[in-house]
């Protein structure tokens, strides 16, 4: 099957919120880029979810809600994926910030 990625993942950057393990990950992957360490980002609250935790491949470990109080607020670090990344790591990366598969409850927001 032939892969078709837009340059959306390479284009802009996107939010997640486990500090230390994406800083750790970008110092080791010379394909992402960490853009920020720590961002506040007021209206939404964390969760952690038992099994992405458990997961040893899952990229995040956390669910953001949007809230409709603006003194709920987590803190995101900005992560950017660089042209060295190939196009499979592209296809992670969207699949997994971008564009969740369609019927796992899961969508994503543009900040």
């Amino acid at each position: 099957a032939k892969l078709s990625i837009r340059r959306g993942i390479i284009d802009r950057p996107f939010l997640v919120c486990e500090h230390g393990r994406w800083k750790a990950l970008c110092a080791k992957e010379e394909h992402l880029d960490l853009i920020s360490e720590c961002e506040r980002l007021a209206g939404y609250k964390m969760y952690v979810v038992k099994a992405w935790l458990l997961d040893p491949g899952a990229l995040y470990s956390t669910l953001v809600v949007p809230t409709d109080d603006l003194s709920d607020v987590i803190y995101v670090a900005r992560v950017k994926a660089n042209k060295q990344t190939n196009i499979m790591e592209q296809a992670i990366l969207e699949t997994a910030f971008l564009r969740p598969p369609a019927g796992c409850g899961l969508t994503h927001v543009m900040t």
